[in-house]
């Protein structure tokens, strides 16, 4: 039997009055469930885990580790950013034609090169940019003549 059965093991405490069950509370939220058993007997320790595990709660040998459905389900912040690079690094592509290297790869060796090498690739590099299509702007409409406006600067001489 392991330190989880163990939490569980008795007649539990008495809840609302006559029913005894069980009381888990989330370590990170005020959440708290409720697990009766029929009248005056408690469920097994393997059921009351399989239920509360099928909700979706997280049990630990210390009830201070429980967590509910909700706080299970979120993300642990300190890996978040571990894992979006490991993601990215993973989706990187191949490089090369023979000899396939990753991406990451590639950056990481650019970063050592002495500065006349760096020179030398970024020259390659902007050869393999491709070139932005020249846009011709429209030519502007030639300024039509206001025959109103013409004869009344002439009114003004």
């Amino acid at each position: 039997m392991n330190s989880l059965e163990k939490r569980f093991m008795g007649k539990g405490t008495v809840v609302n009055g006559h029913l005894r069950g069980w009381s888990i509370l989330c370590s990170e939220c005020p959440t708290t469930r409720v697990i009766t058993g029929h009248g005056k007997h408690s469920l097994a320790p393997k059921g009351i885990i399989r239920k509360l595990r099928m909700e979706g709660w997280y049990l630990d040998g210390n009830p201070r580790n429980d967590l509910c459905p909700e706080c299970n389900r979120k993300p642990i912040k300190s890996a978040l950013d571990t894992s979006k690079k490991a993601v990215a690094d993973m989706m990187a592509p191949m490089v090369g034609t023979e000899h396939k290297v990753h991406f990451s790869e590639l950056k990481a060796i650019a970063a050592t090169l002495d500065p006349q090498q760096a020179k030398e690739l970024i020259l390659v590099l902007r050869e393999r940019i491709p070139k932005r299509p020249r846009v011709e702007k429209p030519a502007e409409p030639e300024p039509q003549s206001d025959v109103d406006y013409e004869q009344w600067l002439r009114e003004l001489e």
